[in-house]
Parts: structure tokens; C-alpha cells; sequence
């Protein structure tokens, strides 16, 4: 059978390498995406989190300054510091820092709020 034409070993192989290197770089994207997901998800969880703390703090609510909390086996620790502000005698500035770990790295977050002494 000669004259029929169709594709080499040679070709298929190269078009398997081409194939395998897209879908290689396909699936690093979406382990990515996945990634920076949680990452969000689980930062807008803190902000949330720390904002209740601001409140309940400047409502009198809470009245620990420091304490820990846990999602998902991850432990967040939480401090608040409250100093006067020296451009006013009735006002404090409120800090609340909140840090956790995500693997090998170390997060942290500040949230600022003003109340009357």
C-alpha cells in the first residue's frame, strides 16, 4: 500500500510533547487559581473576624485584649492595642492585629478604628 498518505511516529510524538507541555501548564494554572481562592477566601474570613473584634471591643462587648481563633485547623491569633490620639483629649485609636500561617508563610493583618474615652 503505497502512495496513502497519514501522519509519521515522529509527528504524533510531537504532537503528544506539545499536548502534554499545554495541558502541564493548564492544570499549574488552575492549581494557581485554587490557590489564590483560598488565600482570599480565607483573608476576608480575618477581616470579618477582626472587624466583630473592633466592635465588640469599642462597644464595651469584649474585654480581652488579646486572644485566639480557629477555621479550618488554622489557629489566628488577635491583639488589640488602644492608645490616646495626641491631636485630641476625648478620642483612641483602636489597632486590631490579627496573624495566622498558610503553609510557610506568616499573614498579618491591621485594622484602625477611632471611639470616644
Amino acid at each position: 500500500m503505497t502512495g496513502e498518505r497519514g501522519f509519521t511516529l515522529i509527528e504524533v510524538l510531537v504532537a503528544v510533547i506539545i499536548l502534554s507541555i499545554g495541558f502541564t501548564f493548564i492544570a499549574e494554572g488552575f492549581s494557581q487559581a485554587m490557590n489564590s481562592y483560598e488565600r482570599t477566601k480565607n483573608y476576608n474570613y480575618v477581616i470579618g473576624r477582626a472587624e466583630e473584634k473592633l466592635i465588640e471591643y469599642s462597644n464595651g462587648l469584649e474585654y480581652l485584649s488579646h486572644g485566639t481563633f480557629e477555621r479550618e485547623n488554622r489557629i489566628y491569633d488577635w491583639w488589640i492595642e488602644e492608645e490616646p490620639l495626641p491631636e485630641s483629649d476625648n478620642l483612641s485609636k483602636i489597632i486590631i492585629t490579627v496573624e495566622w500561617a498558610e503553609g510557610d508563610r506568616q499573614y498579618s493583618i491591621e485594622r484602625l478604628y477611632s471611639r470616644e474615652r
